[in-house]
């Protein structure tokens, strides 16, 4: 069945009306519902409106909905009020990456394992779309947060921790992107399991992190970057401060049992008197000031990624970002990239100095298919910081990609071999299989 969105409309204007009512009636009494009970309310209201409308059709000789269909319009008002509204659908669909939604026209689901399928979209205009963007938006943004012709754009994390991100006026039709987390409290364990990592890399990780080394996740989009930052990040002690800056919140840590001390910061838009805005920049100076065990930026996209790495650098060691990048050896150009948009101009040795310095370890996620032609997402390459020479980054592969795609051991010791081993490391896992020469 096709639900019918100007009635799922009617029905939550007629239900909250009521449901207010309700809400701040028993609020006066002195007994005010939980959220579970506001929303078992809220879903007997619905039905009960349902039932109204049923009997109207019945009187009229028309066809009322079916239970199933009357359930469907439950859970679409439910979501109208409570979830995320007609992208609701999508949340619930647990092999489901991404969507990328074109205006009243086209929406297009791309699935864990690689497949791409076509939909209609579930707007009926581009209004509607706007006008869900917007609802949304106001719902659970702390500050209000434009999305019109003067602000074009929007960044949202919804509730169950998808990352909305809405264009509108530079694009014929407005599109929104919905990228879904899937995974957000994970180990090392589960990644193995899924797939991700053999025992030998999970070995290594297991150590690195408690080793403190600074560490970036580097791939390409939709690779899986934050889902292996968190697993990382999860072998953390829980007395330890982590600082988290991003752009909107994706890594959740704050609402993990496992990482009670979490400080995290998300950028904010200047306001409509253009005063307020904090940028992923600012934000990680701010950090410094936290007293930050570890800090992690969530993703390098520009100028940040000097402060970022001097912290490294001087103090907060152990900390962690992700960067976009094709390859691991191409880590290093990328980063003086970014470090080149800083508003005054770094000499190129500086910035090569400025990248070893605060850098230890990179590693690298690529996609790997499978014979049937599915694709996973696989750790690739490990990739060790030496140091710089006049303006190059030097660096050294602890693992290459294999047959399968997965890294496997180059067979070189890494500089903090010691660490490693001090952390628990068994560097004979290092040694290349033989099966491999």
């Amino acid at each position: 069945m096709s639900v019918d969105y100007s009635l799922v409309a009617a029905l939550r204007a007629e239900v909250a009306g009521r449901l207010h009512e309700e809400m701040t009636a028993r609020q006066l009494a002195g007994s005010p519902a939980t959220p579970e009970e506001e929303r078992a309310l809220a879903a007997a209201l619905i039905r009960g409106a349902l039932d109204a409308r049923a009997m109207s059709s019945l009187r009229s000789g028309d066809r009322p909905l079916s239970p199933a269909e009357e359930a469907e319009y439950v859970d679409a008002v439910d979501a109208l009020i409570y979830g995320s509204g007609r992208l609701q659908q999508y949340l619930v669909m647990e092999d489901l990456d991404n969507v990328i939604i074109h205006g009243a026209d086209l929406a297009v689901l791309e699935f864990a394992d690689g497949r791409v399928e076509f939909a209609p979209s579930p707007y009926a205009s581009s209004e509607e779309l706007i006008e869900e963007v917007r609802t949304l938006a106001a719902r659970r943004s702390r500050a209000a947060r434009r999305f019109d012709r003067g602000h074009p754009r929007l960044d949202l994390r919804l509730p169950e921790g998808s990352r909305l991100t809405a264009l509108m006026g530079v694009v014929d039709r407005p599109v929104i992107v919905l990228r879904r987390h899937r995974f957000v409290d994970l180990s090392l364990a589960d990644l193995v399991a899924l797939g991700t990592m053999d025992e030998r890399l999970a070995a290594f990780f297991t150590a690195a992190v408690p080793a403190r080394l600074n560490i970036l996740l580097a791939g390409k989009t939709n690779v899986g970057k934050t889902t292996a930052l968190r697993a990382l990040l999860s072998l953390c002690p829980p007395t330890e401060h982590l600082v988290t800056v991003e752009t909107s919140h994706e890594l959740d840590l704050h609402r993990l049992a496992r990482h009670p001390h979490v400080t995290p910061l998300e950028a904010q838009e200047a306001n409509t008197e253009d005063q307020g805005e904090f940028t992923v920049e600012e934000l990680v100076l701010w950090s410094l000031r936290l007293n930050p065990d570890r800090m992690v930026v969530g993703e390098c996209l520009g100028p940040e990624v000097v402060p970022m790495l001097n912290a490294m650098a001087s103090g907060a060691t152990g900390s962690m970002t992700t960067l976009h990048a094709k390859s691991s050896a191409a880590v290093p150009r990328r980063l003086a990239s970014y470090v080149s948009q800083a508003p005054q101009p770094m000499p190129p040795r500086w910035v090569a100095d400025t990248i070893a310095d605060g850098l230890d370890l990179i590693i690298f996620l690529d996609f790997a298919r499978e014979v049937d032609g599915r694709r996973r997402r696989v750790v690739a390459s490990v990739r060790e910081v030496l140091g710089a020479a006049d303006e190059r980054v030097l660096t050294r592969e602890l693992f290459t990609p294999g047959p399968g795609g997965m890294g496997v051991p180059t067979g070189e010791v890494p500089d903090r071999a010691e660490d490693l081993e001090a952390c628990g490391f068994d560097l004979t896992l290092l040694r290349v299989d033989p099966a491999l020469r």
